[in-house]
């Protein structure tokens, strides 16, 4: 008996951008499998403001996406 061949899944990374951020660290919350935050600052963070987003995972019609929840 031939075993049937099964096709490696690969997964569509998610992409999330801010303009005149760069974004140095994510964190994944293990009580809300939906969320992530993310470290951002300007100018690569050495100077200037800085922020932490919090983004939302949503599986949906069309497909997985991310939404920027908090700023």
């Amino acid at each position: 008996m031939i075993a049937p061949v099964m096709q490696a899944q690969t997964a569509t990374p998610l992409i999330f951008k801010i303009p005149t951020y760069a974004h140095n660290a994510i964190v994944y919350s293990p009580f809300n499998a939906d969320r992530l935050a993310v470290a951002s600052g300007t100018n690569f963070g050495l100077s200037g403001k800085g922020a932490l987003h919090v983004l939302r995972k949503i599986i949906g019609g069309r497909g997985k996406e991310l939404r920027l929840e908090r700023r």
